[in-house]
């Protein structure tokens, strides 16, 4: 499978089963915000929080770095928070 496709369909299978208004909200602001970008030209990355940003890009090492846990493994270990 195209991994945009899989990304997609992930995305909308978490979001359809969260109950948590907070995650909702932060994914529709992240949307929200790469709707404008794409509007202006502008990058939503610049736009946030240093922190945030330190954090994204400590993730994206990890990545590099083959720092990661498949996603099974990580519902496996947080199934009983996941219901």
């Amino acid at each position: 499978m195209d991994l945009q496709l899989e990304l997609r369909a992930g995305l909308h299978e978490m979001i359809e089963q969260t109950k948590d208004v907070g995650i909702l909200q932060a994914v529709y602001v992240i949307l929200e915000r790469e709707k404008q970008r794409g509007e202006s030209g502008g990058d939503f990355y610049d736009a946030l929080h240093p922190a945030l940003q330190a954090s994204i890009d400590k993730g994206m090492e990890q990545i590099k770095n083959s720092q990661t846990v498949p996603h099974e493994e990580v519902r496996k270990r947080y199934e009983k928070w996941l219901k």
